[in-house]
């Protein structure tokens, strides 16, 4: 649903932040 926002939120941030973003449900 929140592609564009995900994909800007992970370019933004470093590996680490992606990571717990994702598992926060950004990549849901």
């Amino acid at each position: 649903m929140a592609r564009g926002k995900s994909r800007r939120g992970f370019a933004s941030m470093p590996k680490e932040k992606r990571e717990a973003i994702a598992r926060k449900g950004g990549r849901s």
